[in-house]
């Protein structure tokens, strides 16, 4: 028997600058967003996650793993500043705030996972149990400078989560595997937010199940190289955080997100066991998604996003991976790396948006890095990311530009010991690294996060 222990602690205590406008972000890419300051913006984040995990080598090849977890999460957050509003212009009332928003809530979530593993003949079997709970407590504030200025709102919400599934991968010749998987699902969702002033209760609950079958191939070519196609069925339901922003408001609920996902791809290499050579992993894919949940503007407080399906969507694209390893010189290696992400992810016939592309998501997502590793332990070399143009609204009329950048890093491990450093934007750029999204963005709004400007980590681990 095998046991490992996981202790994780955490205190991030950070401050937010706010979103900008292209023309606060021409002005100056490095200053807060309006109110960022005197809304005192910041996420504050205390974690503490126990957990840990057994493994036993039965009779024969058969293996079982079972595991627990425990996290408790404490988060302060105030994040939009007080909104005013001069309801009789230039007359004698002095001007009232309509919103604003420090959220305070305690977290704990508890998780348990079970796996069993065994062959019998041409078939090998996997099947499990994932178990997860969450309560979130605390509440909603007016914001003050970054202060709690009264309660507006209660909040008590829980969600459970149960998966069970069974997979297996029947050599059916020589040279090919059929896996066949099938997994339940049941989750459950219960949302009590509580307005203080009125006393009245929105309690969205709702129950999710679903039954999700997967059907694959995979043949070897080689003894280096496979390829592999599969169909499943996509399923995720809401989470508690989208139930309580679901635009409908009250006790309404959302659907689940749904849908179909095919697959193609190889994976293989080349000079497997020996100290030069290369390998790969390529995929494509396309999911025909129904009820997407999305993000989309509240209709009455316009640039505050609520939560809503989406009748269909589309997520396709290309994935690629391709790294290798060549003896330099006598103590050394090359180890160059390439990832590459196509997005091609769009409404399906929408009645508002037709096919227009999805918001955030980039038409591609490029990462190389070009490392040189010493026999002593030590490694170091250039990285570079790229990434495409993206769009900030359904609408398709705000584009948010492309940006390339150059970083470097560097590591040192031993037996125990391990140490990291990577210099981040080393030309130091500027670049948006996301952006809040509308269903149409105006030309001056503030929706634009600056990415971070030249930047050192560092960071040591010692393994027990």
């Amino acid at each position: 028997m095998a046991a490992r222990t996981y202790v994780t602690w955490i205190e991030n205590d950070q401050e937010l600058a706010g979103a900008l406008s292209q023309a606060q972000l021409d002005e100056d890419p490095d200053q807060a967003g309006d109110g960022a300051v005197s809304g005192d913006y910041q996420v504050d984040v205390d974690t503490l996650r126990l957990a840990g995990k057994l493994s036993w080598q039965l009779a024969g090849d058969a293996q079982l793993e079972a595991g627990v977890s425990w996290e408790q999460q404490s988060l302060y957050h105030p994040i939009v500043d007080r909104i005013m509003v001069d309801f009789d212009g230039p007359g004698p009332m002095e001007p009232v705030e309509v919103f604003s928003l420090l959220i305070d809530t305690d977290q704990d979530n508890a998780g348990g996972t079970l796996r069993y593993r065994r062959s019998f003949g041409d078939h090998e079997l996997t099947v499990g149990a994932n178990l997860g709970w969450t309560r979130v407590q605390g509440g909603n504030y007016r914001n003050l400078g970054g202060n709690k200025n009264g309660q507006t709102t209660i909040i008590d919400n829980d969600a459970t989560a149960v998966e069970v599934f069974v997979m297996d991968r029947w050599q059916v010749a020589d040279r090919w595997t059929l896996t066949a998987a099938l997994q339940g699902v049941r989750a459950e969702r219960d949302v009590k937010n509580t307005d203080v002033e009125s006393g009245a209760l929105s309690n969205p609950q709702a129950t999710y199940d679903a039954l999700n079958p997967r059907i694959g191939a995979i043949f070897d070519a080689s003894d280096d190289v496979a390829l592999y196609a599969n169909i499943s069925r996509l399923f995720e339901p809401p989470t508690n955080y989208e139930l309580q922003d679901n635009v409908a408001g009250g006790d309404a609920t959302l659907s689940p997100m749904d849908g179909t996902v095919f697959e193609i791809g190889t994976r293989g290499g080349t000079g497997p066991g020996t100290a030069d050579g290369w390998s790969w992993d390529v995929s494509l894919y396309y999911a025909a998604i129904r009820d997407e949940i999305l993000s989309v503007d509240d209709p009455e407080a316009p640039g505050t996003s609520l939560s809503t399906n989406v009748d269909r969507t589309v997520h396709a694209g290309l994935e690629l991976l391709v790294n290798g390893s060549w003896r330099v010189g006598t103590r050394g290696s090359l180890a160059p790396l390439a990832s590459f992400t196509l997005n091609h992810f769009e409404f399906d016939d929408d009645a508002t948006y037709g096919n227009n592309r999805l918001p955030s998501a980039p038409d591609f997502v490029l990462h190389g890095e070009l490392m040189y590793h010493h026999d002593a332990g030590w490694y170091a070399g250039p990285t570079f990311d790229v990434i495409g143009n993206r769009y900030a609204d359904f609408a398709n009329s705000y584009a948010v530009d492309d940006y390339a950048l150059l970083g470097l890093r560097g590591g040192w491990s031993a037996q125990r010991w391990s140490a990291y450093a990577e210099f981040g934007n080393v030309l130091d750029e500027d670049y948006i690294a996301y952006s809040a999204v509308r269903n149409v963005a105006a030309e001056d709004a503030a929706i634009l996060y600056p990415g971070a400007p030249r930047s050192v980590y560092v960071g040591v681990n010692y393994q027990f």
